[in-house]
């Protein structure tokens, strides 16, 4: 057998049983970019930063700001947002909110004028009730854009806290383009 036609053979084997993907094996442009995505994403993201920023929080009665709860404590109009990843102290203990929502089509200025009466309303509800300096930390609360989404944070560390979420929800993004220009890459 000449050289060429080994070569041919090897190729054909390879292919028929199929070379492990670890070894330059072929697997579809799409797959690819979707499995890194989804191990970037399992450690960046607006979930990921709330994580961290909880794991230090000492303030007991912290929950999960659902749709609901945030349309119940702080009128939120769901539709005015098409993602909510948000933590909310129920008051008892003090206040450690955060409150990421990404903004609906051309619902940004509404939701932001949202977020403001949410703060106004924790910063009513603690005037005669300042547990643990949740009076200043809701006058203090800040409202500002990371990436696609609008935040609300009325917690202790606020500096810490935002910087979390910006380092998280910017990985994210970058990780995003990044696969994008994965998937449209030209195949050599």
């Amino acid at each position: 057998m000449k050289i060429p036609s080994l070569v041919a053979l090897a190729v054909a084997a390879a292919v028929a049983v199929g070379i492990p993907a670890g070894l330059g094996g072929c697997q579809p442009v799409e797959e690819t970019a979707a499995s890194s995505q989804s191990q970037g994403e399992e450690n960046t993201g607006p979930e990921t930063a709330l994580e961290e920023i909880y794991q230090s929080v000492e303030i007991r009665g912290i929950q999960e700001g659902t749709d609901e709860l945030l349309e119940e404590k702080f009128q939120i109009d769901p539709s005015l947002y098409t993602e909510n990843h948000s933590r909310v102290a129920d008051g008892s203990y003090g206040v450690a909110d955060v409150l990421i929502l990404r903004p609906a089509e051309g619902k940004a200025d509404e939701l932001r004028n949202a977020l403001e009466l949410a703060k106004v309303s924790r910063i009513t509800e603690f005037t005669n009730y300042d547990i643990y300096n949740s009076l200043e930390l809701a006058q203090n609360g800040e409202i500002y854009e990371v990436g696609d989404y609008l935040v609300l944070t009325m917690i202790d560390n606020g500096d810490q806290v935002r910087s979390i979420i910006e380092q998280h929800i910017l990985q994210q993004t970058t990780l995003n383009m990044e696969v994008s220009a994965v998937a449209v890459a030209p195949v050599s």
